[in-house]
C-alpha cells in the first residue's frame, strides 16, 4: 500500500504501511533510491514507512511525480547499489557508558552479556533524524529492549550510544537526549568538511565491536592526525 499526498506548495508525501518493519524501510529505500536519480527533485527526506520529496516547481508538478511515483516498480529493485555495511568500533567502558552497569542490572545481564548483545547483531538503519545524521538503528536482541531515561540529560557527548526500546542509535553531536547510554565510539558522525555531512544514511547495514579504552584513544588520534584508514569500517 502506498498513498501519496501534498505536502506543501513544492513537496509530497509518499505514505507506506504505518509500521516499522523491515520489508517497508526496504521499499522507503527502494523508492528513495529511484527518485535520486530523477531530475527536478531538490531534496529527499526518507523515514521509517514514509518519504518526504522535495521539487522545483517551476519544472515539474506534484501530479508529473505522483505518476512517476506510482509506476514505479518494487519487484526486482534492490537497494545494495546505494547502502552499504560498515563496522563501527564501540567502547563500552564505564567512562563512556554511563547507563551500562544500571541499565545490566535493570534487565538481568551481565555487563559483558549485554555488551555481546549489542555487539553480535547486524542493525538496518531505519532512518535518519532526531539530530542531523543520528541513526536509528534496529532491531536490538528483545533483551535488551529498555525504556528511555525518566530524565533525559542536558547533555550527552557525541559519538555515544545508547539504547531505547528495540532500538540503538549513536548521538551525531554533544545534545540532550533520554536514551539508556551504553558507550561511545572514536569515529565523528558528523562530518561537515567532508563530501557526505553524515558517516550513516538511511539503508545502511551497521555491526559494532568492542574495543578498549586504549584501542578508543588510539583511534581517537589517528582521526586527529588524519591517518586514519576509513577503509577498515566498510565492507
Amino acid at each position: 500500500m502506498m498513498d501519496i499526498i501534498p505536502f506543501g506548495a513544492d513537496s509530497l508525501l509518499v505514505n507506506f504501511e504505518q509500521q516499522i518493519a523491515l520489508d517497508v524501510s526496504e521499499k522507503v529505500g527502494q523508492l528513495s533510491n529511484y527518485l535520486i536519480q530523477q531530475t527536478h527533485i531538490s531534496a529527499i527526506i526518507p523515514a521509517y514507512c514514509s518519504i518526504t520529496v522535495s521539487f522545483n516547481k517551476e519544472k515539474t508538478s506534484f501530479k508529473e511525480l505522483e505518476a512517476l511515483i506510482q509506476k514505479f516498480s518494487f519487484e526486482g529493485t534492490s537497494t545494495t547499489s546505494l547502502s552499504r555495511s560498515l563496522h563501527i568500533p564501540v567502547c563500552y567502558a564505564p567512562e563512556f557508558g554511563l547507563d551500562i552497569i544500571q541499565l545490566s542490572e535493570t534487565l538481568s545481564l551481565s555487563t559483558d552479556d549485554l555488551i555481546e548483545l549489542h555487539s553480535e547483531k547486524t542493525y538496518h538503519t531505519y532512518m535518519i533524524g532526531f539530530l542531523p545524521g543520528f541513526p536509528y538503528l534496529g532491531k536490538t536482541a528483545d533483551q535488551l529492549s529498555c525504556k528511555r531515561l525518566s530524565q533525559p540529560r542536558k547533555r550527552v557527548l557525541a559519538g555515544s550510544v545508547g539504547l531505547a526500546g528495540n532500538q540503538t542509535g549513536i548521538y551525531p553531536m554533544d545534545a540532550p537526549g533520554g536514551w539508556q547510554i551504553i558507550g561511545k565510539i572514536p569515529l565523528p558522525i558528523f562530518q561537515p568538511t567532508k563530501q557526505t555531512d553524515f558517516l550513516l544514511k538511511a539503508g545502511d547495514k551497521v555491526t559494532f565491536s568492542a574495543i578498549s579504552l586504549a584501542e578508543f584513544q588510539a583511534i581517537e588520534n589517528e582521526i586527529k592526525t588524519g591517518t586514519f584508514k576509513w577503509e577498515a569500517i566498510y565492507d
